[in-house]
């Protein structure tokens, strides 16, 4: 006759069920630890602050760190990195965390070039030392037709028209637009 132990089904323990428990440390700064909202503007520089946090508070386990970023994250930043989130990767999960938040919300250097460039004013200063001054910031790199098309966006439209008279290049165009400033 069988007894009801020979019915039970014996499962295998799951890889979590395997997984050390989590450490003193880890449950004390599950409960006392508030840590800071998601810098969308400079993850990098959020992930820092958080790492000094974890090495304060001795939390050193991947999977303890990406639990906790997630809790972290809202609804907007989530969906960025739903992938990370609904299949949690096996290796490394706090660092692909971290790597695609950075990467995803880390503009490129020439976006933030281009940003640079665009909101300079030329303030009162003469057209080619504007010119010299955008080239500064935009770095040997930087397309030399855009920062021409952002240079020239700064010079009225009504004294940018003689500019097109005849080809020049950018260094000449400069220095023309001076001498139209001075002209009207």
């Amino acid at each position: 006759m069988a007894t009801g132990d020979d019915n039970a089904t014996h499962l295998e323990p799951t890889s979590e069920e395997l997984a050390p428990f989590p450490t003193i440390a880890e449950t004390i700064f599950a409960n006392t630890v508030t840590m800071p909202p998601f810098w969308p503007d400079m993850p990098a520089v959020w992930f820092a602050t958080l790492e000094a946090i974890f090495r304060n508070h001795q939390i050193t386990r991947e999977d303890t760190k990406y639990f906790f970023i997630v809790g972290q994250l809202d609804l907007k930043t989530a969906t960025e990195v739903e992938d990370i989130i609904m299949e949690k990767p096996k290796e490394q999960p706090y660092l692909k965390l971290k790597q695609a938040l950075i990467s995803r919300f880390t503009e490129t250097d020439m976006n933030k070039i281009r940003f640079r460039l665009e909101t300079e004013k030329i303030d009162g200063r003469k057209p080619s030392l504007f010119l010299r001054r955008l080239k500064v910031l935009a770095g040997a790199s930087f397309p030399e037709e855009e920062l021409k098309n952002i240079w020239l966006k700064s010079i009225p439209p009504e004294r940018r028209i003689y500019l097109f008279c005849r080809p020049m290049s950018l260094d000449e165009m400069g220095e023309a637009a001076d001498k139209i400033y001075d002209i009207l």
